[in-house]
């Protein structure tokens, strides 16, 4: 399991990045949003091609949002593998 907690638009950037190099494609299909009274989740799932090797992979996944204040407070990813 792969834990990475990102505070602050210099450590967002920089994941962005990471990405980018990382991956030649990534596609979210099949997004929902389900809305309750304190945290919104996004269900969907991803298709990726890695860049080094060309693999592809999919993964299902969901992530979780809290706001404060009208402001994003917390986001939290969770990803499954799905064989293809």
């Amino acid at each position: 399991m792969v834990t990475k907690s990102l505070a602050g638009a210099a450590a967002i950037h920089e994941h962005l990045t990471e990405q980018k190099a990382l991956f030649s494609a990534q596609r979210f299909h099949d997004v929902a949003y389900h809305h309750a009274p304190e945290v919104t989740f996004m269900t969907f799932r991803v298709s990726e091609t890695l860049q080094a090797s060309g693999e592809q992979r999919e993964q299902r996944g969901i992530e979780s949002y809290t706001f404060r204040d009208g402001r994003l407070a917390t986001k939290d990813v969770y990803r499954k593998p799905v064989k293809l």
